[in-house]
């Protein structure tokens, strides 16, 4: 294994540990030797990918929603409708992760990725940076509703509701 792959081998066992582990218990009650002992790596492993466990969910939810947009992209698609039914449909096949940290009171770190994505920049002008804060804020509200409600809709349905308030 080269460099890189050891340290993706690392991450993805520290990931999976930590979400193993906040199955059982909240991210406060987990330290970080019980974390890298479970997960087979290394302290200073941790230390050189991450400051503190919430970086590990930061880094996963930035991953996961960079792979959605990578796939949402190749979609071609330009409609609105089949975005926001894409995000749905992706949400739900992670759905025992997202409930599991909106369980947790973690949704803010979820928050924190999708914003950092789609959200409203410093280089916008203010009516843009206005309009995309007032859909991206709905859309995680729809989401975190979902979420707390147990994501029994489909994603099908999500967004036939979405569009009838639209």
């Amino acid at each position: 294994m080269n460099n890189q792959d050891k340290n993706t081998y690392v991450k993805q066992r520290i990931t999976e540990t930590l979400l193993e582990l906040l199955k059982k218990r909240e991210l406060s009650d987990i330290n970080i030797g019980e974390l890298t002992t479970i997960a087979q790596v290394s302290r200073n492993s941790f230390y050189r990918n991450y400051t503190n466990k919430e970086d590990i969910i930061r880094s996963y939810f930035s991953k996961m929603l960079s792979e959605w947009e990578i796939e949402w992209k190749q979609s071609g698609s330009d409609s609105n409708a089949e975005l926001f039914g894409h995000l749905f449909m992706y949400l739900k096949q992670h759905s025992d992760t997202m409930i599991l940290i909106q369980e947790r009171g973690l949704f803010y770190l979820f928050k924190e990725g999708y914003l950092t994505l789609w959200g409203p920049s410093a280089e916008m002008d203010n009516m843009t940076a206005y309009t995309l804060s007032f859909i991206a804020n709905g859309v995680l509200g729809w989401i975190e509703e979902w979420l707390k409600r147990g994501m029994t809709e489909s994603a099908e349905t999500m967004i036939a509701l979405l569009l009838r308030t639209a």
